[in-house]
């Protein structure tokens, strides 16, 4: 419900005078004249009067809120998760889920994946199922032409339980 009581006042309205005494209908009052549009003023805003709530997906997500600065700790690392998560609270399956996020990490570049035999494999299997589907055929490539570049990218897939299913 939003309270629409709101005080407008007239711009060429006199809060001195009263507007709802007898006039004489003999003579124009000021009021019974013919005003110019003009808008009126508001001297009370509506507010709304409805209670916010958060919406209950957003109880998942924990929202880092540290009131210290940013400096590394003596490991290095800005921000550890140690300082804004608390894991002891969680089951021991979720726990295992939650440190095996954390545990393997996914390559940026393809120099990084090569060093992983995880990744090799992984690749290997991705050229192997496009050269298998026909996606591409290789040919020379013409004189003038610029190839256009491609960009590898890593994802690992976890089970429900938090095991890694596969490397893609």
């Amino acid at each position: 419900h939003i309270d629409t009581n709101l005080d407008i006042v007239s711009p060429t309205s006199n809060p001195d005078t009263d507007n709802t005494a007898h006039h004489d209908q003999s003579t124009p009052s000021p009021v019974d004249s013919p005003v110019p549009s003009s808008p009126p003023v508001l001297t009370h805003a509506p507010k709304p009067n409805r209670i916010k709530h958060m919406p209950s997906y957003m109880s998942d997500y924990v929202c880092n809120s540290s009131d210290s600065s940013a400096q590394a700790s003596s490991t290095g690392t800005f921000y550890p998760i140690s300082s804004f998560h608390y894991f002891a609270q969680l089951s021991s399956s979720h726990r295992v889920f939650t440190m095996s996020l954390t545990q393997d990490t996914e390559p940026k570049t393809y120099t990084e994946a090569c060093k992983s035999e995880h990744w090799i494999q992984a690749m290997n299997s991705e050229l192997e199922a496009l050269a298998r589907t026909g996606t591409w055929k290789i040919i020379d490539l013409p004189p003038n032409v610029k190839p256009i570049g491609s960009k590898w990218v890593y994802k690992i897939k976890h089970k429900s339980d938090g095991s890694i299913e596969r490397y893609k």
